[in-house]
């Protein structure tokens, strides 16, 4: 009695022990705090500034939100891995089982008096609860199941939260993408309808033969391109409302197929004046989710290291029997069984080796996953701020050109409404007029798209 309660002692002191490796964080191009944009310390823009200062665009993602079937996924997902660490908890704990019966016999004899048959029928009841063959957790297999299905989890929700962060930069990125093109629709109508009056003219002057054919056919193919240029933008700015229905379920009454005409297509681009440092890369959703993969590959490797190890299974039993249905809880404790067992695993050995390797095969491949995610995001930082600064030097450039155009276009047409410039020299400022602030405004469109990306890079 004494050894086996001594065992008991042990086997309970032990359990709960975890060979799995302690948590690490690998070293990353991004350690050392380096400056990425200069900026200033207490201003901050976020996604949350972009979409509630466009009520129209705000009302899109809140549908988003909740009919996106990427996000519905990636949510069912979550769950699944909650469930399946519940699950694994349970396992935890000892299933307890309860029976009852009742037994009916009928045994037939014969009277050692008379010799005829007798038939004796006889009844009872039996209970018994019990544990069938419980794994003692000694070397935290268990345990070590449950932190990599609860590392899991944490990976699973770091995934969605970096799916609601793309879905954010998409819905944006289309919207501003439809409204840019919007507004050079309008630019190239304007100048189409500029053209048309310039061709009744050219046309006056081939019937007075006072204009050459070569330029008359540069005008043609210049007035063509420009027609095939507004239908193309038509064509990309109904894909980019559909896009933003798919990707919402929601048709946004303000910018649909049928009314995105009536818009102007005007939008400012924010400003993101908060300094960034490389320590912002380590809260993205993707990092924090390559992070609790490697987590989970070291449970992996505690559940292979204990596999080499024996395993403590226990089987206890009471059972009580009754010939009344009354009294069939009766005292369990009266017949009862303990059965301890020890389980060697020596046979298993090689594929238990095979196993331990393919789990630290697997936590390396985590590690430099991890490694990969936290470069590829500072490449994403460092990438992004360099082309906002382009666009917004090039937008400012364009600008000081677009200001410059329009006053020579001015001069020009007042020559030649005075007869001083011919009518191809008009039909050339009105063409670089318009190639200038169409150049202007996807500048601008830069700008934004850039900056969407910025603050997607940047974790929200």
């Amino acid at each position: 009695m004494i050894k086996k309660s001594t065992l008991l002692l042990t086997i309970s002191l032990l359990s709960g022990c975890s060979l799995a490796p302690d948590y690490i964080k690998p070293a990353t191009v991004a350690d050392s705090d380096v400056e990425l944009k200069a900026g200033e310390g207490n201003r901050h823009y976020s996604f949350k500034d972009l979409f509630t200062n466009d009520q129209p665009l705000l009302a899109v993602l809140e549908h988003a939100l909740i009919n996106n079937y990427d996000l519905q996924q990636s949510m069912l997902r979550v769950s699944a891995a909650h469930a399946q660490r519940q699950s694994s908890l349970y396992d935890l704990l000892p299933g307890l089982k309860f029976s009852a019966a009742k037994n009916i016999a009928m045994a037939t004899g014969s009277s050692p008096y008379t010799g005829a048959s007798i038939k004796q029928k006889s009844e009872s009841y039996q209970s018994s609860i019990g544990v069938d063959s419980y794994e003692v957790d000694i070397w935290g297999k268990k345990l070590n199941e449950v932190a990599a299905l609860k590392h899991d989890k944490q990976s699973y929700e770091s995934v969605a939260a970096a799916l609601r962060l793309t879905l954010m930069a998409d819905l944006a990125n289309s919207w501003y993408e439809a409204l840019y093109m919007i507004k050079a629709w309008h630019l190239l109508n304007h100048k189409i309808a500029v053209l048309d009056d310039i061709a009744g003219k050219l046309q006056v002057l081939e019937q007075a033969a006072r204009v050459d054919a070569v330029t008359l056919s540069k005008f043609i193919r210049g007035r063509a391109s420009d027609e095939s240029s507004r239908q193309n933008l038509q064509k990309e700015i109904v894909n980019r409302i559909h896009k933003l229905e798919y990707l919402s379920g929601y048709r946004s009454p303000w910018l649909n197929t049928e009314s995105w005409q009536t818009l102007s297509g005007e939008f400012n681009n924010p400003d993101i004046p908060q300094q960034l440092t490389s320590e912002v890369i380590f809260n993205r959703p993707d990092v924090l989710a390559a992070e609790m993969k490697i987590k989970s590959a070291n449970g992996t490797i505690g559940m292979a290291r204990a596999a080499f190890l024996p395993v403590f299974n226990l089987f206890a039993s009471a059972y009580h029997t009754s010939d009344t249905f009354n009294h069939v809880l009766g005292n369990l404790s009266e017949n009862w069984t303990l059965t301890p067992s020890v389980i060697v695993p020596i046979f298993s050995w090689p594929k238990n080796y095979a196993n331990l390797n393919y789990a630290k095969t697997q936590q390396a491949i985590a590690v430099v996953e991890y490694r990969k995610t936290v470069a590829q995001a500072l490449l994403d930082i460092q990438d992004t701020t360099n082309n906002l600064n382009v666009y917004q030097q090039a937008y400012a450039a364009s600008e000081r050109e677009v200001a410059q155009h329009q006053q020579n276009f001015a001069k020009l047409s007042a020559r030649y409404e005075a007869g001083y410039a011919d009518l191809y020299s008009y039909y050339e400022a009105v063409d670089i007029l318009s190639s200038a602030r169409l150049e202007l405004e996807s500048n601008r469109q830069q700008i934004m798209a850039n900056t969407i990306v910025l603050l997607k890079a940047i974790g929200g």
